[in-house]
């Protein structure tokens, strides 16, 4: 059940929101100056499916230019310590760490292509300027997320659904520091290693149960939320409890010290997808329980942010990526079509009237499908016809793709009218027939001339479209006095007309 008020009048404003927004951007702060003050070899360790090993770390290079390390090459040694050995040491306080400075050589022993070999690693500076080349987008996305929580938040601070946006926001900060992400200084020196503990783990753990925070809280506050106060504190507390459960028994079953911090990626992975079907789930369940035209408005914001950005980066970030073993999405691209969330989401707590949601919708469902079906016909045609000239001449033509995009051009606005029609009728039906209701009074309107069979059409379509319970219309004659013709239902009552003026 959904409460029928908003419940934010009497509520207080929880001051401790400004202490955990600062403590959210400093901890990836301290992160991210950490790896600017020392040097770095310019890999990162992978952050794919396996970043531990058995015997070491997986890297990657920030830049394509790296020449001494390679994409996947197995990092077992540093300096003569073993990668296992370096792991075991960061859980010891208080041992000696290497203090490394740029311009200084270092000894790596890398597995490569089944071999090991020992590699002369020259430190520099930490190179920012590919780090942000490579996931600017990602980083849009998370500060722009962050200002649009904090101006929501500042125009709604009682507003349950502004809170819980900008918890959401601010532990999306994990994503600066995942940006810059591990290196192996980071394993051999320990302090960087817990600090993006901190700022990944740490914070990625409060941003999945935040999503459904707002889900219970959004458009209106779920019953449930208000009589059990202590349902949303243990969102959070599950998502933390499920982590160190699954950590315990991920050490249990493998023993191996570096095999099992792979295992932690894991379990934030479990984390996710929990909540986020939960989410998912809710926000249906809020869609279906909105009653108010105010609190549906406001749900189909949000809706339309979430599918939107949600099947882009499902289909395009992991699916494909799963089936073609390439990722079809930068993490650039994503970040910038992951914004339309926010926004939504902006827009539904504040202002969800500024636009035509319905409009929009209609508008997205009509050219994702056109273009998918074009782009679909397009290639399936340059297929055939490629196979058929091949098949006749023994060569290939550029004649197919000729072809193939005149056909594109013929087929467009007819196949538009029919993926219009096809979503008016499944989604917007009511919509749809009073469209058609009044194309056909207008074709009445062209051809009638009686002022009673005018009249009666009038009434027909008011019916139809509007569906009152009844509709009267009144006409003036030239003496001033009113005639009334009145419908209801099924049935017209004429009265005598008089001539209009």
């Amino acid at each position: 059940m959904v409460e029928s008020g908003s419940g934010t009048e009497n509520a207080r404003f929880p001051l401790w929101l400004i202490p955990f927004g600062i403590v959210c951007l400093l901890i990836p702060l301290a992160f991210i100056v950490l790896h600017l003050i020392t040097p770095s070899d310019g890999m990162r360790l992978s952050s794919g499916n396996v970043m531990f090993t058995q015997n070491g770390v997986v890297v990657s290079p920030y830049s394509p230019d790296e020449q001494i390390l390679m994409d996947g090459d197995v990092v077992t040694a540093v300096a003569g310590q073993s990668m296992e050995t370096l792991g075991k040491n960061i859980f010891v306080p208080g041992l000696t760490r290497p203090r490394w400075q740029p311009g200084d050589e270092v000894i790596y022993t890398i597995e490569r292509d089944g071999r090991s070999v020992d590699k002369v690693v020259a430190l520099s500076n930490l190179p920012v300027k590919a780090i942000f080349s490579g996931y600017w987008g990602a980083l849009l996305f998370a500060f722009a997320s962050q200002v649009l929580a904090v101006f929501v938040l500042a125009r709604k601070p009682h507003d349950p659904a502004a809170q819980a946006f900008f918890i959401w926001a601010l532990a999306g900060s994990h994503t600066y520091a995942w940006s810059f992400f591990l290196q192996v200084s980071d394993v051999t020196g320990a302090i960087g290693f817990w600090l993006f503990r901190l700022a990944t783990p740490g914070l990625w753990l409060i941003y999945w149960p935040a999503g459904l925070h707002m889900a219970l809280v959004f458009p209106k506050k779920l019953v449930v939320v208000k009589r059990r106060r202590w349902l949303i504190p243990s969102l959070y507390l599950a998502s933390f409890a499920t982590y160190f459960v699954f950590l315990a028994l991920s050490w249990i079953r493998t023993q191996n010290i570096l095999l099992w911090l792979d295992s932690w990626s894991m379990a934030e992975g479990l984390i996710a997808g929990l909540f986020l079907a939960a989410t998912l789930g809710m926000v249906i369940y809020q869609y279906r329980s909105s009653v108010s035209h105010e609190d549906r408005a406001k749900m189909r914001w949000a809706v339309f942010g979430v599918s939107v950005s949600g099947l882009i980066g499902l289909i395009f970030w992991i699916l494909l990526p799963m089936i073609t073993g390439e990722s079809i999405l930068s993490p650039n691209l994503l970040g910038l079509i992951m914004l339309l969330f926010p926004v939504s989401l902006t827009i539904a707590i504040v202002r969800h009237h500024l636009f035509d949601i319905d409009h929009i919708i209609r508008r997205t469902l009509v050219y994702g499908i056109l273009t998918a079906a074009l782009l679909g016909i397009y290639f399936l045609s340059v297929i055939l016809l490629q196979q058929i000239i091949r098949s006749t001449t023994g060569a290939t033509s550029s004649l197919a793709i000729v072809v193939s995009t005149l056909l594109i051009a013929a087929l467009f606005n007819p196949l538009r009218g029919w993926v219009q029609e096809a979503i008016d009728r499944r989604f917007y039906r009511r919509k749809y027939d009073a469209t058609q209701i009044l194309a056909a009074f207008a074709n009445t309107v062209r051809n009638e001339v009686e002022l009673d069979a005018m009249t009666g059409a009038v009434l027909r379509v008011v019916e139809d479209t509007i569906q009152p319970e009844r509709a009267s219309l009144w006409l003036i004659n030239s003496a001033g006095q009113p005639s009334i013709n009145r419908f209801k239902g099924e049935k017209t009552e004429n009265q005598p007309s008089h001539p209009v003026t």
